[in-house]
């Protein structure tokens, strides 16, 4: 599926990993372990909302590819 290619995160989950990853260099696991769920929610959160929006444009070209095939 296009989503792939489409989904970006925002700056707030860019934050994060960047945060997790400095913890991580400083040997601090169990914060970085912590970071890394915030993110991983995030993350889950976001990509649900970009599913629905790619759903919503899918089937709105859908409609538009139906009504010209009716037209023509």
């Amino acid at each position: 599926m296009e989503l792939d290619k489409k989904l970006k995160f925002s700056k707030d989950v860019l934050e994060l990993r960047h945060k997790e990853q400095k913890l991580i260099c400083l040997q601090r696991y169990e914060e970085a372990e912590v970071v890394a769920q915030k993110m991983k929610k995030l993350e889950e959160k976001e990509t649900k909302v970009i599913e629905k929006q790619m759903k919503k444009h899918m089937a709105k070209r859908e409609t538009k590819l139906r009504e010209r095939q009716e037209k023509g």
